[in-house]
């Protein structure tokens, strides 16, 4: 295809430009390291002609390999272990600790715990999904696991938590929903359940505080 102004189009792209506006268009696979949070970009020529289509963005994270694999009786890999630049994290469970990058003294045992903590410190999660979008929030506790495996639409205790801090959570689907709420305590199965970035709050028991944001 000849380069002409009705087939030149512009892509940038987290501050990046992949392609220049009197670039040609094409059919290409680029892997960038971004610069900013801009969204992705297209600048088309002002004669442009073409259509854009099956675009498709993929973030890639630097992943902690697993030190240790075992697999059950048919080959399926049901437990790993992890470890990282500090010898303070305990990460056991598939994808357990899989993002870490800096975070220290962290306890996280059961699938997917703590599994998006960069550099979170001085957590522990225990059970399934526990703590699992953690990124930035230290200093919490949470003990459970997913309540969807019993009832759909419910979160795992502290499962949403990202930046939160000095978090206590016991008991299935607890605080499952906090996302930046710090100094809760929820003891007590879905206590709390709800709540995304309330602070200092107490809930004991069964469905305690369930619906308070």
């Amino acid at each position: 295809t000849n380069c002409t102004s009705a087939n030149t189009l512009g892509i940038t792209l987290g501050g990046v430009t992949l392609q220049n506006p009197t670039d040609c268009v094409g059919s290409n696979t680029q892997v960038i390291t971004a610069t900013s949070t801009a969204p992705l970009s297209f600048t088309p020529n002002s004669t442009y002609t073409g259509a854009v289509s099956n675009v498709e963005v993929q973030t890639f994270a630097s992943t902690n390999n697993s030190a240790l694999n075992l697999n059950n009786n048919s080959g399926t890999n049901t437990l790993q272990v992890r470890s990282s630049s500090s010898n303070s994290n305990i990460y056991v469970g598939i994808n357990s600790g899989q993002y870490n990058s800096g975070g220290t003294g962290n306890t996280a045992l059961g699938q997917n715990t703590f599994q998006n903590n960069t550099s979170g410190y001085n957590n522990t999660a225990v059970g399934y999904d526990v703590l699992q979008s953690n990124t930035t929030g230290y200093s919490n506790v949470g003990i459970g696991s997913s309540y969807a495996e019993f009832f759909t639409g419910h979160n795992a205790t502290l499962q949403d938590n990202t930046t939160g801090i000095n978090n206590t959570a016991v008991g299935i689907g607890s605080l499952g929903s906090n996302t930046t709420g710090d100094g809760n305590v929820a003891v007590g199965t879905l206590a709390l359940m709800s709540n995304t970035n309330g602070a200092n709050n107490v809930a004991l028991g069964q469905n305690a505080l369930q619906n308070a944001t």
